[in-house]
């Protein structure tokens, strides 16, 4: 799958959010519901880059190809082996700001979640965010080894989400 331009993805992924978060969503924030599956979406799309390429996928906005000097060749020659980082990373640094301001717009949601719902999205929010974060530490080296968060860093955030569950009800 090739995206023509950023609105295309957005628009899938806004769709898709919304089916998901509007099920417990004030009705009043369905552009953050929507926001916030972009947000997730584009982390992926960022840390997949590779994996992506290696099976013939490019979920990068071909306008965004462009504006950085790349093409969709670029990705699928050699299954991305040849994929050289310091072409990519501006393109990916420019991808990660886009993910966060969609994550800022997702951050205006949590408190419009459901009690029951809140701590999860939160959860799920932090975890996105902080792998988006460790790709921007890694100066957005995605070809030469998958980047992830370890299992004890997503326990600590859902320790903490839980904890925040509990009170928030207090």
């Amino acid at each position: 799958m090739i995206q023509a331009s950023a609105k295309q993805g957005v628009d899938d992924e806004v769709g898709i959010g919304k089916s998901i978060g509007l099920r417990r969503c004030n009705l009043a924030a369905p552009c953050s519901c929507g926001s916030c599956g972009v947000a997730f979406q584009l982390t992926n799309i960022i840390r997949d880059v590779k994996e992506d390429a290696a099976v013939g996928r490019v979920y990068l906005p071909e306008e965004d190809l462009h504006r950085f000097g790349l093409t969709v060749d670029d990705f699928l020659r050699d299954k991305g082996a040849r994929l050289e980082q310091s072409r990519l990373w501006p393109l990916l640094e420019f991808q990660a700001q886009r993910a966060h301001d969609y994550y800022a717009s997702a951050n205006e949601l949590i408190p419009l979640i459901h009690e029951d719902s809140r701590s999860a999205l939160w959860v799920m929010v932090s975890i996105y965010k902080r792998l988006l974060e460790r790709i921007a530490e890694k100066n957005y080296d995605v070809l030469h080894g998958r980047v992830r968060l370890s299992g004890t860093e997503k326990t600590g955030i859902l320790t903490r989400g839980i904890i925040k569950s509990i009170f928030d009800r207090i």
